[in-house]
């Protein structure tokens, strides 16, 4: 920080200051501060500089006893899964390098090799997912309970797939439903049974990031408002690379109101 002051009648006055710390070991910390004053008027100047370096040392606990801390190694290995069988294979896949992961809530980027290392964290539960949208892993939570904990990553290509839910047109005749469209569920399921699940945005439209195969696509008809159904609801396609497609789109319909019609007649 630096700040200075100049007044015509008692003089100009400067000021320096700046420190830095620094922790080598979990208990030790290396620190070192600087400042640096001048003042000046018509009679006389003045000026004098302070520094200090030093160290922090945190000493042992004495009396009760404390819960030691434990921490652990966690190692991240992210690879291409370029024949998508979930194993790093030397001679097909390759290391990821420039991946951003995220380990709970803090980020990190693969170096050149695929590694990821966060050292000395606290035994605890972990969620580990990736953030790149052009290549798919599942998000693992992991128990983190030992001193080396190691995992992989495997990124497996992803295409592009889109699609929209709109309402059919209502008349006087059909129940009054609010149509909303933002945050209807779309499940994608694979050859596995595997679901992923998208949601659709204010217009009813949706994006899907997915691995390469099969899938089967479907609403979730239990979250639909009451008199809402829909007619067709099962969609297949396949997710190829480099291939963006566009699904038709899933159409709600609502229900009609039951109308009961009296006749009156005039007996003779």
């Amino acid at each position: 920080s630096a700040i200075g002051n100049y007044d015509n009648r008692y003089g100009k006055n400067i000021s320096f200051n700046t420190n830095f710390d620094y922790r080598a070991f979990r208990k030790t910390k290396i620190f070192a501060n600087f400042n640096y004053n001048k003042y000046i008027n018509n009679d006389f100047n003045n000026k004098n500089t302070y520094f200090q370096i030093g160290i922090n040392q945190d000493l042992p606990t004495f009396g009760e006893e404390t819960t030691k801390f434990k921490s652990s190694n966690l190692k991240v290995f992210t690879f291409y899964d370029l024949n998508n069988n979930n194993v790093f294979d030397p001679l097909v896949d390759r290391p990821a390098s420039n991946i951003k992961v995220k380990i709970n809530n803090t980020i990190f980027i693969s170096d050149e090799k695929g590694n990821i290392s966060y050292r000395k964290i606290p035994y605890n539960d972990y969620l580990i997912k990736s953030l790149e949208n052009l290549w798919y892993t599942d998000d693992q939570k992991i128990k983190v309970d030992q001193k080396e904990v190691f995992i992989t990553m495997s990124l497996e290509k992803t295409s592009i797939i889109k699609g929209r839910v709109e309402y059919m047109k209502t008349n006087k005749n059909h129940y009054e439903v609010p149509q909303i469209l933002a945050g209807i569920p779309i499940i994608f399921k694979n050859k596995l049974n595997k679901t992923f699940k998208f949601y659709t945005n204010a217009t009813g439209e949706y994006t899907a990031y997915l691995p390469l195969g099969n899938y089967e696509i479907f609403i979730n008809n239990s979250i639909l408002p009451q008199y809402v159904y829909i007619d067709d609801n099962l969609q297949r396609t396949t997710a190829e690379e480099g291939v963006a497609k566009v699904l038709n789109p899933f159409i709600l319909k609502v229900k009609e109101k039951k109308v009961q019609v009296k006749k009156f007649g005039i007996s003779e």
